[in-house]
């Protein structure tokens, strides 16, 4: 009985593995047309320049949506730093400068909070001592 199963799954197993590599080769023979759509040594830089593309443009969309919510945190004149900063990128595909830019007023705004801050803290001292 338990050879009889077995030699029963075995044939089962492999009438279906025979069926899907016939139907794997059937698939393979209409293949052909998709060779023009290969990449090449022409289309190669055409398929690499626009991923490049792809990926600048995410990393913008990021460095905008960052740069969005630090400019309505800073005060005027950091506003007035960092669009001055900006406007000084020549090339709008040099995303380096553009973070230099945001990174720049960043600390300058985080230095700023730490100053006040700490001012804060003296004159509060000041305030409780006398």
């Amino acid at each position: 009985m338990f050879k009889t199963c077995i030699i029963f799954y075995l044939i089962h197993f492999l009438n279906l593995f025979g069926h899907f590599y016939c139907s794997d080769l059937n698939k393979l023979e209409g293949l052909e047309k998709f060779d023009k759509m290969r990449v090449n040594e022409r289309n190669f830089q055409l398929v690499r320049n626009i991923h490049a593309n792809w990926f600048a443009t995410g990393l913008k969309a990021l460095m905008g949506s960052l740069g969005r919510t630090l400019y309505q945190k800073l005060s005027k004149e950091e506003q007035k730093q960092l669009a001055d900063c900006l406007y000084r990128v020549e090339d709008k595909m040099d995303l380096v400068v553009a973070a230099n830019c945001l990174v720049n007023a960043r600390r300058r705004h985080f230095a700023r909070i730490i100053t006040d801050q700490v001012d804060n803290n003296y004159k509060m001292r000041w305030k409780v001592n006398f």
